[in-house]
């Protein structure tokens, strides 16, 4: 689903059999901004969001959860426009064979500013006076054939699924700057695909700085342009 600025968006995935479950994902996306994760369930405690009052589904298992599974959305989701999250990362296979499952996410849009740098090249951005970077979100890797795509071969591109976030390592160096660079290399972030041209995307705004620390994201206030 694509959902609009400043409203909650509840996605649900539901997975039956267990067979199929490998290949269920669980997909966010915004039409304007990028994603911050409010709350995400994974299990069975509200069961009625998947059977739509059917009696002859599989029971869901109280065991079959992973707390951790707010963790796995966020770090993969926060700052992106769309993502998505295989459901074999959000339970307990031990505890699932032959039970039902679900991944429940209420999120909402957030607006950004987005820089991208291509694989060793520096991604420059900073914020007016008195206000301060706050990091949205990061991903280094590749997501799709034409970001920086330019005299690059086909080879080098085929693989749109080379997702490696990195939000809290470049959060680390730029929140609460007023100009932060980052290079984008497989020396600052490892190599999550070898042989793949990649790239740096980064999701962020600029507050003002007694409002840094606030856990709810705000609208995005005056920034100057970034600049690659």
């Amino acid at each position: 689903m694509f959902a609009g600025a400043g409203f909650e968006n509840k996605v649900t995935t539901c997975v039956f059999p267990d067979r199929y479950f490998v290949k269920a994902v669980h997909r966010l996306a915004c039409n304007d901004g990028v994603i911050s994760v409010l709350k995400t369930v994974s299990g069975s405690t509200r069961w009625e969001l998947c059977t739509g009052g059917r009696s002859d589904l599989p029971p869901p298992s109280p065991h079959c959860s992973r707390p951790d599974a707010v963790d796995k959305v966020k770090t993969r989701c926060d700052g992106m426009r769309s993502c998505e999250v295989a459901l074999i990362h959000s339970r307990n296979p031990d505890s699932c064979v032959g039970t039902a499952n679900y991944l429940h996410t209420t999120f909402t849009c957030v607006e950004a500013l987005t820089v991208v740098a291509c694989e060793r090249s520096t991604a420059q951005f900073n914020c007016d006076s008195g206000y301060v970077i706050a990091i949205y979100g990061a991903l280094y890797g590749r997501r799709d054939r034409t970001t920086c795509s330019d005299e690059m071969s086909a080879d080098s591109l085929r693989n749109v699924v080379c997702i490696h976030p990195v939000t809290a390592l470049v959060a680390q160096r730029c929140d609460g700057q007023s100009s932060c660079s980052v290079r984008a290399g497989n020396a600052e972030f490892t190599d999550p695909c070898r042989g793949i041209s990649k790239y740096l995307e980064i999701s962020y705004a600029c507050k003002p700085l007694e409002a840094h620390d606030e856990d709810v994201p705000e609208a995005v206030l005056p920034c100057a342009p970034p600049s690659i």
